[in-house]
C-alpha cells in the first residue's frame, strides 16, 4: 500500500484526523522498509505544497493536520498497538498494561487512534463513495473487501483484493496453487487449514484473516513448518514476561528434540501444558498464540509428528476441542457465579456501600483505583508474586500473580478491582500454573539454593516451597552469565536474575541514577549496568540506594554480609512467605547503615 498507493493511505489518515479532531498523524515504518522512506517523504512534501497537509488543510478553517514518518527496528511484537506506541516514543517495544487504552491515553499520553494502512485506505474510499457502496460488497456480516498477501508454493504470488465471502478454493485457483496441502491464514498466530477446509470462506463469520495467506504444497513437511514457526516466536518474543520469554524457548527445545528423533508422547504433552500456560498468562497476543501452529498441525497433520516419535502409541493427555473451548472463553463471559458476590454483599448488611470483590468466596473491600493485588494485600490475603512491589507502579511481567476474575485469567497486580468481581486465587489449577512459571524461572537462570547467600531470604525459593515445587521439571538452560565484583561494597550475580526490573525501577524512579537497564529480547534478554565498561564500579551506585535492597532474589548482594545471619534463622526459614503478609505489604524503605 505504501509502495503503490501512498496517496490513498495519506488521504485516509487525513480523513481520520478530521473525524477525530487530531492535528498530527504518524506513520510507523518498519526498518525493513527503509527503502520506501525517500519517496514517502517526497510525497508528503508535495502534499504540503498542494495544501493537502499543513495549516489549514484544503483551506478548511480550523483543520490543521500533518503527517510524520517514524522508523522502527522491525520487531514483530510492535504490530501490537501499545508496543507500537512505546516504540514511537523511543522506548523498547513492549506492550503496555491496559487499561488505559490508546483511545484515552496513547502516544505521549494523548488520545490516539491506531489503524493499519488497509483500514485507512478504505476510510478514504468510503468518504469518497459512501457507506452504501462499501456495504454492497462482501457478505451481510462481513462487508467490504480484504487484501490477501499470497505467498508460498503458488505460481502467482502477490497482493490480491477480494470481497469478503470468497472461497479458499477460488483464491487457490486464482494464484495457481494446484497442489496445496495446507494454508496458514493470518500469519504464524493465525489458523492452519487442511485440504478438507478449502471450501470455507474468507469472512469474519468463517475464516477471519489479517491478510497473510501462506500456501504449502504437498511436498512440504508440516512438522517442519510448525517447528519453524516455533523458532520464529521464540526469536520475536520481547522477553518482558516469564511465560513467553521462557515458554517459547522450551517449546523450541521440545520441537527440536522431536525433530532429532528423540521425542515421545511426553514432549507433545509438555508442549500443550506450556501452551495452556502461555495462553492464560502471557502479557500480549504473541505469547498467547505462540503454539497455535503446533495445535493445528498436530490435529490435521498428525502423521508428520508420529513418524518422528520414538513411541508411536500416541494418545495426547488433553481434549483438544475442550482446550479450544476454554480458550474462546478467555475473552470474558457473564459468569452466573458473579452474581454470588452481590448477594454476599447484601447479606453483610443492607445499605452497605463499601465496594467489594469476592476473593475465593471471601468478601474483600477495596478503594477506587486499587488493583486486585492491592485489595488482597490490605486484607492479608496472599497472592504469589515476584515483580510486584507496593512502592512501584505494577508492570505484571512475572505472571505469578495470575488469578481468575469473572472467569478470565488476569494479572492481579495490574487488573483494577471492580465491585462484585468474583476472583479465584488459591485453586489447584492456578497453583499448578504458578508452579510451572517457577520451574521456568529456575531453569532459565543458574540457581544453587543450598550454597546461595540469599537462601532463606529469597522470594523465588520461598514461593517454590509455598507452592510445593519439588523439581525444576524442565531441562536446565545453564546460561553463561558473569559476576561483577568490581564495586567495593556490592556484588552482582547475574546468574540469579529473574528480570523483574525492580532494581531498574528503583534506580530510575527513587534513586534517580538509572544504574540498571535491560538489553536483548526473548530468551537473550538480560540485566546490564549502564556504564561504558559495564562494571558497577564505574557508576555512582551505593549500597544505601533503594535499588540495592529491592531484589527478590540474590542478584544484588552487599559484600561481607552474606552469612551474617545463619541459614535456618532467616526470614522464610522461620515462617513461610504466605504467612508474612504484613511484611510484604509494607516492605519498609528504611535502609540500615551497617557501619553505624
Amino acid at each position: 500500500m505504501l509502495n503503490s498507493y501512498a496517496d490513498l493511505v495519506f488521504d485516509g489518515m487525513t480523513v481520520a484526523g478530521f473525524t477525530v479532531g487530531a492535528a498530527k498523524g504518524l506513520v510507523y515504518l518498519r526498518g525493513e522498509y527503509h527503502y520506501l522512506l525517500p519517496a514517502l517523504l517526497a510525497n508528503l512534501e508535495q502534499r504540503r505544497r498542494n495544501g493537502l497537509l499543513g495549516s489549514p488543510v484544503c483551506s478548511q478553517a480550523g483543520f490543521d493536520f500533518d503527517i510524520e514518518i517514524h522508523l522502527g527496528a522491525g520487531a514483530y511484537v510492535c504490530g501490537e498497538e501499545s508496543a507500537l506506541l512505546e516504540s514511537l516514543e523511543g522506548k523498547r517495544g513492549i506492550p503496555r498494561n491496559r487499561p488505559p487504552y490508546p483511545v484515552t491515553e496513547g502516544y505521549l499520553g494523548q488520545p490516539t487512534v491506531v489503524n493499519n494502512v488497509e483500514t485507512l485506505c478504505k476510510a478514504a474510499l468510503i468518504a469518497l463513495r459512501g457507506g452504501a457502496w462499501y456495504s454492497s460488497l462482501g457478505t451481510k456480516q462481513s462487508t467490504g473487501t480484504k487484501l490477501l498477501s499470497i505467498s508460498g508454493d503458488v505460481e502467482n504470488p502477490g497482493i490480491y483484493e477480494y470481497p469478503f465471502g470468497i472461497s479458499v478454493d477460488q483464491v487457490l485457483n486464482d494464484c495457481g496453487a494446484g497442489n496445496a496441502q495446507a494454508i496458514q491464514v493470518s500469519g504464524p498466530s493465525g489458523i492452519c487449514l487442511g485440504t478438507h477446509e478449502f471450501s470455507r470462506h474468507i469472512a469474519f463469520e468463517d475464516v477471519p484473516t489479517a491478510g497473510a495467506f501462506m500456501v504449502f504444497g504437498a511436498h512440504r513437511d508440516m512438522f517442519e513448518v510448525a517447528r519453524n514457526f516455533a523458532h520464529f516466536f521464540a526469536h520475536e518474543s520481547c522477553g518482558f514476561c516469564t511465560p513467553c520469554r521462557v515458554g517459547t524457548t522450551l517449546v523450541v527445545n521440545f520441537m527440536d528434540k522431536i525433530a532429532n528423533g528423540h521425542g515421545t508422547q511426553y514432549e507433545i504433552n509438555e508442549i500443550f501444558k506450556i501452551h495452556r500456560l502461555l495462553h492464560v498468562a502471557s502479557h500480549c497476543g504473541l505469547g498467547q498464540t505462540a503454539c497455535n501452529p503446533i495445535f493445528d498441525t498436530l490435529q490435521k497433520f498428525r502423521p508428520a509428528y508420529e513418524r518422528r516419535l520414538r513411541s508411536l502409541d500416541f494418545e495426547p493427555a488433553f481434549d483438544l476441542d475442550q482446550a479450544l473451548a476454554a480458550a474462546r472463553q478467555m475473552t470474558g463471559r457473564d459468569d452466573p457465579g458473579a452474581h454470588f458476590g452481590l448477594a454476599a454483599q447484601e447479606a453483610l448488611g443492607k445499605g452497605m456501600k463499601q465496594a467489594m470483590i469476592m476473593l475465593d468466596g471471601m468478601p474483600v473491600p477495596f478503594a477506587e483505583g486499587q488493583t486486585i493485588m492491592d485489595a488482597a494485600m490490605a486484607a492479608d490475603v496472599f497472592i504469589p508474586h515476584l515483580c510486584h512491589h507496593p512502592e512501584f507502579k505494577p508492570q505484571g511481567s512475572c505472571k505469578l500473580c495470575t488469578v481468575k476474575a469473572n472467569g478470565r485469567y488476569v494479572s492481579s497486580c495490574t487488573m483494577f478491582a471492580k465491585d462484585g468481581m468474583e476472583v479465584e486465587n488459591n485453586t489447584p489449577d492456578l497453583n499448578d500454573k504458578r508452579r510451572t512459571l517457577l520451574q521456568m524461572l529456575f531453569v532459565e537462570g543458574n540457581h544453587f539454593c543450598p550454597s546461595c547467600e540469599k537462601s532463606g531470604n529469597c522470594m523465588l525459593q520461598a514461593l517454590a516451597y509455598e507452592l510445593e515445587m519439588l523439581t525444576p521439571h524442565f531441562d536446565q538452560f545453564y546460561p553463561d552469565r558473569p559476576l561483577d565484583a568490581s564495586h567495593p561494597d556490592v556484588l552482582l550475580d547475574f546468574n540469579r536474575c529473574i528480570l523483574c526490573e525492580l532494581c531498574v525501577r528503583a534506580s530510575r524512579d527513587v534513586d534517580g541514577k538509572n544504574v540498571f537497564a535491560l538489553a536483548g529480547r526473548g530468551i537473550t534478554k538480560h540485566l546490564i549496568v549502564n556504564a561504558k565498561s559495564g562494571r558497577l564500579a564505574d557508576t555512582d551506585f551505593s549500597r544505601l540506594d533503594r535499588a540495592a535492597h529491592v531484589c527478590p532474589v540474590g542478584v544484588i548482594l552487599e559484600k561481607r554480609q552474606g552469612f551474617a545471619v545463619p541459614i535456618g534463622k532467616r526470614l522464610y526459614d522461620e515462617k513461610p512467605i504466605g504467612q508474612q503478609m504484613e511484611r510484604l505489604a509494607e516492605r519498609t524503605t528504611k535502609v540500615e547503615d551497617s557501619d553505624g
